[in-house]
């Protein structure tokens, strides 16, 4: 206890004097500043001005030009020669077109086409062809249906051939047979009653022969 109250007075006055000293420092240090802030300021050194011009700076020469290169002589190269001067002659005055070259340039007007082709004339029968027809349609017409066959209701046909000479028939034979010999018997039997037209003169002293397809129908 004794020492605790014996080391106190010590620490203060070991306090105090630190105090102490940092108080004088600062206030040195002020001093000081104070001191310099009013000292006069040093005097600017004197400027040194010349009179003398400075000297120009030379100018640089401007570059020369490349030299041109020299071209190759050609000796084959040929020279053209001049032309000569050709003075232009002076245009010819227009003249008017005449009628003569005003009617040949005119444009030609086209023909007129063609009249059309006459059709070609339809050639008719011919008298031979026509009495033909007509020996054929007589030999049907005189056709006589057997009866039997008829009420049978039998039909057939039969082919009959034959010569023909100035009106008079001969060589009169069955060229296909119906099957039915009756069909056959009545076409011959037609053929003979048939009767004849008028021979043409084409015909006239000439035989043809001839074949005529007799039909049996009931209708």
């Amino acid at each position: 206890m004794s020492s605790t109250v014996m080391q106190s007075p010590l620490l203060r006055s070991m306090g105090m004097a630190l105090l102490l000293e940092g108080l004088l420092a600062t206030t040195g240090v002020l001093l000081l500043s104070h001191q310099l802030l009013k000292a006069p300021a040093p005097a600017p050194a004197p400027q040194m001005v010349s009179l003398v011009a400075p000297e120009a700076a030379p100018t640089p020469a401007p570059p020369k030009p490349p030299a041109p290169m020299p071209r190759p002589v050609m000796h084959d190269e040929p020279h053209p020669a001049p032309a000569p001067h050709v003075q232009a002659a002076p245009p010819a005055p227009a003249t008017p077109p005449s009628p003569l070259d005003t009617a040949a340039q005119s444009p030609t007007p086209p023909a007129p086409p063609p009249p059309p082709a006459p059709a070609p004339a339809v050639a008719g029968p011919s008298p031979v062809d026509v009495f033909a027809a007509q020996l054929r349609g007589a030999v049907q017409s005189a056709v006589l249906y057997p009866y039997a066959l008829k009420q049978m209701g039998e039909t057939g046909q039969a082919t009959v051939e034959f010569d023909y000479l100035d009106g008079t028939l001969s060589n009169i034979h069955i060229a296909k047979s119906s099957t039915i010999s009756a069909f056959d018997h009545a076409a011959l039997a037609a053929v003979q009653a048939a009767p004849l037209p008028a021979e043409p003169a084409a015909l006239v002293g000439h035989k043809h022969t001839y074949r005529v397809n007799v039909q049996f129908r009931l209708d």
